[in-house]
């Protein structure tokens, strides 16, 4: 008897300690995507209940089941509740999705970031989507992403193909976040499960004369095409785009305690989780370390880049002023041409070498006073 009521005690613990477990995992796999202020976030806890969708986004907006055949079934360890589509293909607008209003365009952003977990079983792959971004037949012009066999087609500007070695319908859970950088000469990035399975360039001007997002299939209000059989879960939108190492953070989150950078600092307290930073210096206090901090003597947490070289908005001035003495003129350019081609007080952006992007941001801010005596 004693030894029965200690099984039946140690099953106890043993549940309580798993379900504390993934209830660990799932609060940090969504604190994480938290953190990084998703305008659209549906975690899909409420599928196969009809009716609207819950979200966690900045917007609020929120979406619609759309189909009779969406269940919610288990996601991925620890992230609780997903959206299984069963209905695809069906040309007389009978498929499943889930539709978001984009009436007002307020997801037609230039530089814009997708994310979404997605698990489908072998043989269920076909031409599907895992969303679209709707309201006309250019379906190449606004960002979607379509798959078959072995490969992931990424839309906006253009439609390319990426291979994958690995099968996409596997019947596992993957990781897909794709960006779109106008800013850059390769418009758009594919990850798959914290990698970056390819790039591409296009027209860096995204069409967005659509009025509706079909998460899970394509077409308009009036005609959903190309469904997506099988399931996803925690989709998001983002303003911007999120990094190679933000990326790697969220498909890590599921976890315990992952610790990218191997500084034994966990990625959930780290200020800088992709470079080693075990001292975790913050000379200005704005929560992001040096090591990659692009502005690390003046507090900016927001990180803003407008040209995309590496060093902040709010510092650029400061930087190129080498001597530190006002205005910025010749005696600086003097000690950018001492460190040419080396790694000395004229490497402005901290890539290492002092070249063409470092002169050009002397160049830049010549003669300009920074406020330094």
């Amino acid at each position: 008897m004693r030894k029965k009521i200690y099984y039946i005690f140690l099953a106890i613990i043993t549940a309580v300690l798993c379900l504390t477990l993934v209830n660990h995992i799932q609060a940090d796999y969504q604190s994480t995507v938290l953190a990084d202020n998703p305008l659209l976030y549906f975690r899909f806890e409420d599928a196969g209940t009809g009716g609207d969708v819950d979200d966690d986004g900045s917007v609020g907006r929120g979406g619609t089941y759309i189909g009779d055949s969406i269940t919610g079934i288990p996601s991925a360890p620890g992230l609780g509740i997903a959206a299984h589509l069963g209905q695809e293909n069906i040309f007389d607008g009978g498929g499943d999705c889930v539709s978001v209003d984009d009436s007002d365009f307020v997801f037609g952003l230039p530089d814009v970031t997708y994310e979404a977990w997605i698990k489908i079983a072998p043989g269920d792959l076909a031409y599907s989507r895992i969303f679209q971004h709707n309201g006309s037949w250019l379906e190449e012009g606004a960002p979607g992403v379509m798959m078959n066999t072995y490969e992931y087609g990424v839309i906006g500007g253009d439609k390319t193909n990426y291979g994958l070695e690995a099968p996409t319908d596997d019947g596992e859970w993957h990781h897909v976040v794709i960006t779109y950088d106008s800013g850059a000469s390769t418009l758009k990035e594919l990850y798959v499960d914290g990698v970056s399975v390819g790039t591409a360039s296009a027209p860096n001007d995204l069409s967005y004369d659509h009025e509706l997002i079909t998460i899970g299939a394509e077409g308009n209000q009036w005609w959903m095409y190309n469904h997506l059989k099988g399931a996803i879960d925690e989709f998001a939108i983002y303003e911007g785009i999120l990094s190679e190492c933000k990326i790697k953070v969220h498909y890590n989150a599921l976890i315990l305690d992952p610790d990218l950078d191997g500084d034994l600092v966990t990625d959930d307290i780290d200020n800088c989780p992709c470079v080693y930073n075990p001292d975790q210096t913050d000379s200005d206090g704005d929560d992001i370390g040096d090591e990659c901090d692009n502005c690390p003597g003046v507090y900016n947490p927001g990180q803003a880049d407008s040209d995309g070289d590496n060093i902040g908005d709010y510092c650029e001035c400061e930087t190129a002023n080498l001597n530190s003495i006002d205005p910025i003129n010749f005696e600086d350019f003097a000690i950018l041409g001492e460190g040419w081609s080396t790694t000395g007080p004229g490497d402005t952006n901290r890539d290492d070498i002092v070249d063409f992007i470092d002169l050009l941001q002397v160049v830049e801010h010549w003669l300009e006073e920074c406020g330094q005596p």
